[in-house]
């Protein structure tokens, strides 16, 4: 049931097959053989039979779909806009101007108390993320070297 339930999902986004292999290399792991053969065969049995049979109807070959969408996202894949790692902080604080960005901030600060657990689940995500860019060359040095408000 849970291999068809991933086949469904990977038919309406691929990248949810990356979900599948987590799962599986966690079956794999506990050696529990049954299990990633029921997961494979769900997984394969859907797709296989829903976009193998309508891109086998519609187009040349079963899977098309997903052959063109690859070839075409590995093709104009240096078309997308690159940047540093901190690019998404530096644009949410863009957008969050006070007062807004100020009752978000406290707001987070309020699950330390309320859901210790996440809280401190995710600063121990964020801190080797930030160490790491930090240690590499400085948090916003790359911003400060290009910007000539600062030469």
């Amino acid at each position: 049931m849970a291999g068809a339930l991933f086949g469904v999902s990977f038919l309406f986004r691929y990248h949810t097959a990356l979900f599948l292999m987590g799962a599986s290399a966690v079956l794999v792991f506990r050696q529990q053989w049954k299990a990633v053969a029921w997961l494979t065969l769900g997984f394969i049995g859907v797709v296989g039979l829903v976009q193998g049979t309508i891109d086998g109807v519609l187009f040349d070959y079963p899977m098309h779909s997903l052959v063109a969408y690859f070839l075409f996202n590995s093709k104009g894949a240096f078309q997308y806009s690159t940047g540093p790692v901190y690019r998404f902080a530096l644009t949410v604080l863009g957008f969050l101007v006070p007062p807004i960005s100020v009752f978000l901030v406290f707001g987070y600060a309020r699950t330390r108390r309320l859901a210790p657990l996440l809280f401190w689940g995710e600063c121990c995500f964020l801190s080797p993320i930030l160490c790491f860019q930090i240690s590499r060359n400085g948090l916003f040095s790359r911003c400060f070297r290009c910007s000539s408000f600062w030469a």
